[in-house]
């Protein structure tokens, strides 16, 4: 399940980010994260942090 998240995660960053190819592990972690967020609230909402 955790591989899906990361997998989930790294999809839909490259769909809302155009500039997904900068500073890729810092948005991968940051979606990482995000998703067990929302999971854990049963949001369902996955959400990318570009810094």
């Amino acid at each position: 399940e955790n591989v899906n998240a990361i997998g989930l995660s790294n999809i839909l960053c490259f769909a809302t980010n155009g500039s997904f190819m900068h500073n890729y592990q810092i948005k991968k972690i940051t979606c990482y994260i995000q998703y067990f967020f929302y999971h854990r609230l049963e949001m369902m909402q996955l959400k990318c942090i570009v810094q």
